[in-house]
């Protein structure tokens, strides 16, 4: 198939006429001959990816600005019930899996726990640990929950909670001390001396790298060795 355009091609058969009909296998022709040509023959695909360049271009930036005005409308809900523990309960089981609803249950977990409902307390932890992705909120709840555990009695459960703690090496460096010296009272008022150092070294692991608050539980987990 020939399309037909200016070309710079010398005439053919003396003609003084300079609309000829091309196709790629001529000789002479310059850069933007061929250029033309290949968008001559290609155009519709060229197009089309275009448009979908900017179909997806416009998709992405749609879907991150609902976001950030679903995240806001969020915000004022929780504002508005965050002081009402029935309607903040009723927020966060509507939005379980968000951030703000993990936020939520954190609080409703805290308040369960000052008021010794430990087994109230000990289920909205571990909700709160499902929604919150921020590490420092989420070992917030690990370490409400094992305090919770051992509230309500479940010794064996909460030790798991803060060995896990203190394993995580993706956890805050500060909770992961506060974990393992949580451990070591519980483990030196059994009498299993032995095993309290053993959890003393794993805390050592993190000396010179972590907060301060970190150096703090260190040092009052050293004291209870000596």
């Amino acid at each position: 198939m020939f399309d037909y355009m200016k070309t710079s091609a010398e005439p053919r058969e003396g003609s003084d006429e300079n609309v000829v009909s091309v196709d790629s296998s001529m000789p002479d022709l310059l850069l933007n001959d061929h250029l033309y040509l290949f968008f001559q023959k290609y155009r519709k695909w060229l197009i089309l990816g275009v448009l979908l360049m900017i179909g997806s271009i416009l998709v992405y930036y749609g879907l991150d600005l609902y976001k950030k005005a679903e995240i806001s409308v969020l915000q004022d809900r929780y504002q508005l019930v965050r002081k009402d523990s029935i309607k903040l309960l009723d927020f966060a089981e509507t939005n379980k899996g968000k951030p703000l609803a993990g936020l939520a249950y954190l609080n409703l977990a805290d308040k369960a726990y000052s008021d010794g409902d430990y087994k109230r307390s000990e289920n909205y932890y571990s909700d709160a640990i499902e929604s919150l992705n921020l590490a420092v909120l989420r070992n917030r709840a690990q370490l409400g929950l094992a305090m919770a555990l051992f509230g309500g009695e479940k010794m064996i459960e909460g030790k798991e909670v803060l060995q896990y703690l203190l394993d995580d090496s993706t956890a805050v460096s500060s909770f992961r001390a506060r974990a393992g010296y949580n451990l070591m009272i519980l483990l030196l008022s059994e009498g299993n001396k032995q095993q309290a150092k053993l959890i003393f070294d794993e805390m050592k692991v993190d000396t010179g790298n972590g907060s301060l608050e970190q150096t703090l539980w260190f040092n009052r987990a050293k004291s209870l060795l000596n």
